[in-house]
């Protein structure tokens, strides 16, 4: 893998129908968000090869919306239920052990992992990972 795209899961609804954590939606804004972060990509010429998010709902459909944009198949998706939850040492184990094949992933989970694994793996200095934004 060659270029690594960290990405938080779009803004969600404060609660789910099913009053887990785990199966909360992503709000309109949240939907509408992951599109344009899908555009973005698209019209830097950033294609994923793989896309790899974890399988709560709102990272799932931030995952879907992104791909949806950019033109891919769902089926380039991989749900990873380690994901969530995990903390950013298992997410870049999961990273790693990705197919050299890929050269670009995105991978699409939770903070406050996600904050510290661009910390870790990475230049940039950032103090919160924003809903919906990536490096």
């Amino acid at each position: 893998m060659k270029t690594l795209i960290i990405m938080r899961h779009a803004k969600t609804e404060m609660y789910s129908i099913d009053g887990t954590d785990f199966g909360r939606h992503l709000t309109t804004e949240g939907l509408a968000v992951s599109t344009s972060a899908g555009e973005y990509l698209l019209n830097k010429k950033i294609m994923p090869n793989r896309i790899l998010s974890s399988s709560a709902l709102r990272a799932a459909q931030t995952a879907q919306k992104v791909a949806l944009a950019l033109g891919v198949e769902e089926s380039m998706i991989e749900l990873d239920d380690a994901i969530y939850n995990a903390a950013e040492k298992k997410v870049a184990s999961l990273i790693s052990a990705v197919d050299d094949k890929i050269d670009t992933l995105l991978v699409v989970g939770h903070n406050p992992t996600f904050t510290k694994l661009v910390r870790k793996v990475s230049e940039v200095r950032i103090d919160n990972l924003t809903p919906g934004s990536f490096i």
